[in-house]
């Protein structure tokens, strides 16, 4: 089954759905999108990528249920920010063998557009020759890599992310009011 790789230049609403479906996993690209769903990106032209087996994405007609399927959003203009955010549904837990080898074929047909995409761009690029991707799942990771798509790391360190329920946090309120305050980071708070 051959892999079909989308660019949107506006968030279509039933990706944002279909990604509803994944949290906590796809969570760091449904914020994303839907902030520039409400807000627009700040930049010219971000792109939304979608790669699943059919031919055609279900908002626009293919109808069925899509069971494995690969997204990102792209914003090439947003460095020294993250430029792109990934998620696939290779980082579900529970996976078949096939299901894995699905996922593997669309994260890769998904990475070579985002390059290619990155090679046509004729603005200037925070990191020439790069993109920046945020919050990268570890399988996803080992994917592109195994792909041999080269991943320069900027950090030694891994990064987690944890999802928690804030009222189950202890200790003294953080912010008061509607404003946000920037508090020093301590070593201590980061573990």
């Amino acid at each position: 089954m051959s892999v079909s790789t989308f660019s949107y230049t506006d968030v279509p609403d039933a990706l944002l759905d279909l990604l509803v479906g994944h949290v906590p996993h796809s969570l760091p690209l449904l914020r994303c999108l839907q902030f520039t769903k409400l807000h627009g990106s700040g930049t010219p032209a971000p792109k939304i990528l979608f790669a699943s087996d059919n031919s055609i994405p279900p908002w626009e007609g293919a109808g069925g249920q899509v069971d494995a399927f690969t997204a990102a959003y792209l914003d090439l203009a947003a460095g020294p920010e993250t430029q792109m955010w990934v998620y696939s549904t290779l980082e579900d837990n529970g996976l078949s063998e096939e299901e894995e080898d699905i996922c593997s074929r669309q994260i890769e047909s998904l990475v070579n557009e985002a390059r290619r995409i990155g090679r046509e761009y004729d603005g200037e690029l925070a990191y020439p020759g790069r993109i920046l991707i945020g919050s990268l799942h570890s399988s996803t990771q080992g994917i592109i890599e195994r792909k041999g798509i080269k991943l320069d790391r900027r950090s030694t360190l891994g990064y987690d992310k944890w999802l928690f329920k804030a009222r189950a946090v202890s200790g003294e309120r953080i912010c008061t009011s509607s404003s946000s305050q920037a508090f020093p980071k301590r070593e201590r708070d980061v573990r």
